[in-house]
């Protein structure tokens, strides 16, 4: 027997004040079945008609809802002639990293009177209720768009970013967490699944983890009478601290009076 958004779950005769009221095995209500009545057979009392109770309860059905944060982080040449692009080869372990966090909450919604739905419980991850992404440790350096030189690009602590995008941005907060620079390692701070609490609704935050080129400029000194480089080894006149024989700097840096006019 059905009747929408109730179940029924026995019957009494009526005035009875012992209803008998079907139950399971762990002595919860459960649904009962109208083969299961005791009540309706037709008597022979012309005077008297019968009554009888049936009894329901309502429904309830349990309503989950997900929402999942997601952490990317993205390493890539900050400048040089590869400037945006993604390095390619002989990338350290662990480099490349793509995790996700899903959490749900739920509520006991009443299919007869909406006012007796209960409050929606906390969200909760569903690994081991974590709230926060695990301490990325950052490779110092990267090699070379082809692999061929090794520690070419070093880490740039201070361009390192993060961005905010979502599925369905009208029903996302525009909080962003702040991100945790320590040394070599970068960590999301502690995320509040209250600010992305959209069921249905995935939030990717993107770490961009930039690396820069310095490129290395080396000057000789040279006697062009003799040939030999000049030095305080070839020559004790000369101050081996007034040469300057190596500039670093960034690509496309222009460097004039690299050579002092005497030595």
């Amino acid at each position: 027997m059905q009747i929408q958004g109730y179940i029924f779950v026995g019957a009494t005769k009526y005035g009875d004040s012992n209803p008998i009221i079907h139950r399971n095995d762990q002595g919860n209500v459960r649904a009962a079945d109208s083969s299961e009545l005791s009540f309706g057979t037709f008597d022979q009392d012309e005077n008297t008609d019968q009554n009888f109770v049936l009894h329901f309860v309502h429904k309830t059905t349990t309503e989950t809802q997900e929402t999942t944060i997601k952490e990317i982080i993205n390493y890539q040449y900050g400048n040089g002639p590869h400037k945006g692009a993604i390095p390619q080869h002989n990338l350290p372990s662990g480099t490349i990293t793509n995790k996700t966090i899903t959490y749900t909450r739920s509520r006991t919604v009443d299919k007869v009177n909406v006012h007796n739905n209960s409050t929606r419980s906390s969200w909760k991850s569903t690994d081991n209720n974590r709230s926060s992404f695990d301490t990325i440790t950052l490779p110092n350096s990267m090699p070379s768009y082809d692999g061929n030189q090794v520690g070419l690009y070093k880490l740039d602590r201070s361009g390192i970013t993060v961005v905010k995008s979502v599925d369905n941005s009208s029903k996302t907060s525009s909080s962003i967490p702040s991100i945790n620079k320590k040394d070599d390692e970068v960590k999301i701070s502690e995320i509040n699944p209250s600010d992305y609490q959209s069921d249905g609704v995935t939030t990717i935050f993107t770490i961009t983890v930039p690396y820069k080129l310095n490129e290395n400029i080396h000057v000789h000194y040279i006697d062009e009478e003799t040939g030999d480089e000049i030095n305080h080894e070839n020559n004790p006149n000369v101050d081996d601290s007034q040469l300057i024989t190596e500039y670093t700097g960034k690509p496309n840096e222009r460097r004039i009076n690299l050579a002092p006019a005497s030595v």
